[in-house]
Formats: structure tokens, C-alpha cells, sequence
């Protein structure tokens, strides 16, 4: 078995071996707000990407946390990426590890795309690479498996 063999088995089996039931676990949510961190900050962001973080945080968090003025530390920051994880079905838990783990996307992004605020194609297509390069494809393929994943999901 090969990591880029993902398919929707692979989705479920991510499902079922890893417990996302309750809470999302402490290194997850820690990986999650470091990876944050590594992308633009409002300054480098442009406005459309700054409304989908705004209305991702108004939905899941109860302080914002990322933003024009706000200073967070990882440290700060964890907590309210829990309780915002926390709000999630156990399938979006599991969305929202493989994007991260396989795209290495921004979890805001992540969550925007799991929420519904930004479609699984356009996330896609908003990769970055080449279209119809093998990479590019990988990304739209991985991308309709999640999206399916959510959508055979009984929750």
C-alpha cells in the first residue's frame, strides 16, 4: 500500500483507525495552528481569502483567531482550534486531517472547504499547479474522494 493510492477507502479507513469521534488529538490541533501560521498573514492575503477566513471563524470560533491586529501564539491559538475542531462531525474531523496531511492545506481553507463556504473543486483548482499535470490531477482526484467521503457519510 502506497500513501498515493488515496481513495475513499483510504478515507474510511482513516475514519475508523483513527479516533476522531470525541476530540480531535492535542498534536493534531498543535499541527493544525503551526501550519497556520507558515501561510500569509492579512497583510499578504487578499480580500476574497480574507472574507472565507472571517466567515469560517465567525461559524466555529468564539474569538477570532487569525486576522488584521491578531497576535495569537501557538499556545494561545490551540484552544480556540479545539473548541472550533470540536464543532465538527467525526467524517469532517477526518476531512480536515487528510487535507492537512496529504495537501499540507491551510486548516482555515480546510475548514472553508468542509463548511461549504469554498467547493472541493475550486480548492482544488486553487492548488497552484499546472493543470492536468499528474500533480494537479492528484489534487482534483484526492479532492472528489473527500468531497464523496463527506457525502456517503451516514452523519
Amino acid at each position: 500500500m502506497k500513501a498515493k493510492n488515496f481513495g475513499i477507502f483510504s478515507a474510511y479507513c482513516s475514519f475508523r483507525d483513527f479516533n476522531y469521534d470525541v476530540e480531535a488529538p492535542e498534536q493534531l490541533i498543535r499541527d493544525f495552528v503551526e501550519v497556520q501560521g507558515k501561510f500569509a498573514g492579512p497583510e499578504d492575503t487578499s480580500d476574497y481569502v480574507k472574507d472565507i477566513y472571517a466567515k469560517v471563524q465567525e461559524r466555529l470560533f468564539s474569538v477570532s483567531v487569525w486576522g488584521t491586529g491578531i497576535t495569537l501564539s501557538v499556545e494561545e491559538a490551540i484552544p480556540h482550534y479545539r473548541e472550533a475542531v470540536s464543532k465538527l462531525t467525526r467524517t469532517q474531523r477526518t476531512q480536515l486531517a487528510l487535507m492537512n496531511g496529504m495537501h499540507g492545506t491551510s486548516p482555515l481553507m480546510a475548514l472553508a472547504v468542509i463548511l461549504g463556504i469554498v467547493s472541493f473543486a475550486r480548492y482544488a483548482d486553487a492548488a497552484g499547479l499546472n493543470p492536468g499535470t499528474p500533480e494537479d490531477l492528484e489534487v482534483h482526484i484526492q479532492s472528489a474522494y473527500l468531497k464523496l467521503f463527506g457525502e456517503l457519510s451516514p452523519e
